[in-house]
């Protein structure tokens, strides 16, 4: 059975130098997706771009990301909004997670091997629990293919993902295929120059990381903080935001703990 929706994941702040993690993606049908490529070729041809990867887009003109470095202000507001009305337009839902690294380091063993050995894995896990709420709510009941951008093999982040999908995870907890719509072969890694979805998971990737960074000193999310390139994918859209401070990583530990005291023969589920 070919799956109804297809789930595109992106990253940001993976490399070592980040201070932050983040997953994120966004879900839509086959239909949709196909409706969304089609506009997006056509802003490509028109606006005079071929992939849009938004840290290029946004860099300082003097770095000399082309086309990006030749355009002014006028131009680049009109690009991002085009492609921010195609996202909103065909997705059915946006859904991310951000974490800060170094709190993160600080969880305890025995919980980083079951929720993400690494800070990507865990912010895709924190993804996959609102997929979950999102499947359960408008009761999607068939599986779902997901796909993540490319990542070479044998690097861990790549290898952590191989393992939600297989023994790791999938084949351990069966109940996900129903919560999470997973299959065992139903996840894959693809370069975003071809399948152009990745391109709007990259975006929203982008403005997430840039965002927590703003709210981290308040503890939590502020509507007022928005860029306005964020608003505009956020406000009264169909969307989820999962930021993780270092108070809500340690209140996580705490229920964890909390949980698995309460309930030995149940604590991974």
């Amino acid at each position: 059975m070919l799956a109804m929706f297809t789930v595109y994941f992106d990253d940001s702040g993976t490399h070592p130098d980040s201070d932050i993690a983040v997953a994120a993606c966004y879900i839509s049908t086959d239909r949709g997706w196909s409706e969304f490529v089609k506009a997006w070729d056509d802003a490509r041809s028109e606006e005079g771009f071929d992939v849009f990867h938004m840290a290029e887009f946004a860099a300082k003109r003097e770095v000399g990301h082309e086309p990006f470095c030749r355009w002014d202000n006028a131009k680049k507001s009109h690009v991002y909004g085009r492609l921010a009305k195609i996202i909103n337009e065909n997705k059915w839902v946006g859904i991310a997670a951000a974490i800060p690294k170094k709190s993160y380091n600080l969880v305890p063993e025995r919980h980083r091997e079951y929720h993400g050995r690494t800070h990507y894995a865990f912010a895709v896990r924190a993804c996959m629990q609102r997929i979950a709420r999102w499947r359960n709510n408008f009761e999607i009941k068939l599986p779902m293919q997901f796909i993540f951008d490319w990542t070479e093999e044998g690097l861990p982040v790549r290898e952590e993902i191989e393992d939600i999908w297989g023994r790791g995870g999938l084949l351990r907890y069966p109940k996900w295929e129903q919560e999470y719509g997973m299959q065992v072969d139903g996840f894959n890694f693809k370069r975003k120059e071809i399948f152009k979805p990745l391109q709007a998971a990259d975006i929203l990737a982008w403005q997430m990381n840039n965002h927590i960074r703003k709210i981290m000193p308040l503890g939590c999310d502020d509507s007022t903080l928005l860029h306005d390139g964020f608003r505009v994918l956020r406000e009264d859209q169909h969307m989820d935001m999962g930021f993780f401070t270092d108070n809500h990583i340690k209140q996580w530990v705490i229920d964890l703990d909390e949980y698995e005291s309460t309930n030995p023969d149940n604590s991974r589920n």
